[in-house]
């Protein structure tokens, strides 16, 4: 218990904290007497007599000039027990004259045991953290296979409410470039980040989910479309002061806490589909994909042959004319179809749109402005297409 509470490593930081204020040699024993940190770096490992017996009666034990030969030491000095939550855990000893150190020893004996609440709590705290992380990435991995009753166990365990809804919001993170070497430190920041953006006391969840990846049990939101504004803006941030990218993908709220496992996955699915589809974008809502979910299932030797089928003349070619002519179609469909938006967004007058959608027909044997089932067949193949990592640099290819 005594080793758990004071290794030797806390000592160390003990030592050269208090000797750094203090100006004295200290010495800091186990409960066995053993040094186990010193100012005086070869000393450790040695047995001290008056310590041993500091800690056996658990009072201080004052060695006088007189005391050394008894003791085996080479030094006055005061021995005083350091005890956590009433338990002698060791023993602080500071050298020298003890009618000269008696009246400030108690406070260096109560600074060490601060210091030893303190790392106890830390380690409390981090050892909490790191139940709390395991149990919620198996929870949404799904492979932990708890029925309700078991989930409703831990998570009072860890004092989360399962009646309440919740989603997950799945925060993705890249470096910005291939040489940081800086990701642990970046992720750190992002995570501090992430804390202060959200109430964890409140009842939101956030844990890590592996390199790259943080888990928010984002608790039920009354305004979607105002949270996947506010998600966007808190991604500038986070890329800003983090020096991370990120992608987030937001499941469906559920009733209980069981629901974040069909959650999770749906969060994972729309970063995943979202960055394909829409690469500019950070923040992918699954209950916003619907078509793109349907078209990721397709399979992709299909989805190459309709590609083929009906874009295979526009994008076989690579000319700048054609080139030019899928960035218009591109266009046309962000801008819903309207002309005037198009050519805006092209930097181009109206007619030269009109001009290329009829060679697009021409090209392809679908019109663009034609009939719905023309416009369906252009759409889909665009959709497939997008979906296998193609996409027109529509500003620069006008």
């Amino acid at each position: 218990m005594s080793q758990l509470m004071l290794s030797a490593n806390l000592a160390q930081k003990i030592v050269k904290k208090i000797m750094g204020t203090l100006g004295k040699n200290i010495n800091i024993m186990d409960a066995q007497g053993r040094i186990i940190a010193s100012g005086n770096p070869r000393r450790v490992g040695e047995k001290h007599r008056a310590a041993f017996e500091a800690s056996s009666k658990g009072e201080p034990i004052i060695v006088r000039e007189n005391d050394m030969n008894m003791f085996g030491v080479k030094y006055q000095g005061v021995n005083m027990p350091i005890r956590f939550k009433g338990t002698v855990v060791g023993v602080i000893g500071v050298t020298g004259n003890p009618d000269e150190i008696l009246s400030y020893v108690e406070l260096v004996r109560d600074f060490a045991e601060m210091m030893i609440e303190e790392a106890v709590l830390r380690e409390q705290f981090y050892l909490e953290t790191q139940a709390l992380e395991s149990f919620i990435q198996k929870l949404v991995a799904g492979e932990t296979k708890l029925s309700e009753e078991e989930i409703i166990d831990k998570a009072e365990l860890f004092g989360i409410d399962y009646h309440i809804s919740r989603s997950v919001c799945l925060f993705l993170t890249y470096p910005l470039n291939d040489g940081n070497n800086m990701v642990e430190q970046n992720e750190h920041k992002f995570l501090s980040i992430l804390q202060a953006s959200f109430k964890m006391a409140d009842g939101e969840i956030l844990v890590r989910g592996g390199a790259g990846k943080f888990i928010l049990l984002k608790k039920g939101v009354k305004d979607i479309p105002t949270f996947l504004a506010q998600l966007n803006t808190l991604c500038d941030k986070l890329t800003i002061e983090s020096k991370l990218a990120v992608s987030v993908g937001i499941g469906s709220f559920g009733p209980n806490l069981a629901h974040v496992i069909k959650s999770y996955e749906e969060a994972l699915k729309a970063v995943t589909i979202g960055r394909q589809f829409y690469p500019q974008l950070k923040v992918f809502n699954y209950d916003d994909l619907k078509v793109e979910r349907v078209i990721w299932e397709v399979p992709p030797a299909k989805r190459k042959n309709f590609i083929d089928e009906i874009l295979g003349a526009l994008i076989e070619e690579d000319t700048f004319h054609h080139r030019q002519l899928y960035s218009t179609m591109e266009a046309f469909f962000k801008n819903d179809l309207d002309i005037e938006r198009t050519a805006k967004a092209l930097h181009v007058h109206r007619n030269t749109i009109i001009y290329r959608l009829k060679k697009i027909k021409e090209c392809t044997g679908y019109d663009p402005r034609g009939s719905f089932r023309e416009l369906l067949h252009l759409g889909m193949a665009y959709l497939f297409y997008k979906c296998d990592g193609n996409s027109a640099a529509v500003s620069s290819r006008n």
